[in-house]
């Protein structure tokens, strides 16, 4: 090569590559446009599956106020407070009959534990349902949370 020739700017193609080779970049290159693909579908189908997994922890930090109540005592001096024994079944689903009267009672889940509220799911004359939540011991309405629109059922429409 003499010094006077120009050098060549142009890339060195292969003069002929493997069938095979080919082959292979190909399928690697759909794979990643596969997975560029994929990857926001997983995401929101592992964020939502792990907020319907853990339901129950995420609901006693977000409605604290309404699944917990302070056990009443014999000796309460507390004149909203009827004793340590909580109310009949009746009476708690009553109460919350008061609170909605237009609605239908579908569901009464009683009190787990002595600290836990009662719920009972209605379903309102606007075709709604709300979870009311009643204080087994004094048989009052500790409030409601729509059952269509909370964390829980939003993530579960998007899964």
């Amino acid at each position: 090569m003499a010094l006077n020739e120009p050098k060549s700017t142009e890339p060195q193609l292969p003069v002929d590559e493997a069938p095979h080779n080919i082959f292979y970049r190909t399928v690697w290159r759909w794979h990643f446009y596969a997975g560029l693909f994929v990857i926001p579908f997983m995401l929101i189908l592992a964020t939502t599956g792990i907020i319907y997994l853990f339901k129950p922890q995420l609901d006693t930090v977000t409605y604290h106020d309404l699944l917990f109540v302070q056990q009443a005592s014999e000796t309460s001096t507390d004149s909203t407070s009827l004793g340590a024994t909580p109310l009949p079944y009746a009476q708690q689903v009553q109460a919350a009959q008061s609170a909605y009267p237009m609605a239908t009672v579908t569901k009464f889940v009683p009190s787990l534990e002595v600290t836990r509220s009662a719920e009972v799911i209605v379903e309102t004359a606007d075709a709604r349902n709300l979870a009311v939540f009643i204080d087994p011991y004094t048989g009052q309405v500790l409030g409601t949370r729509d059952e269509e629109r909370n964390l829980q059922a939003i993530a579960r429409k998007i899964h």
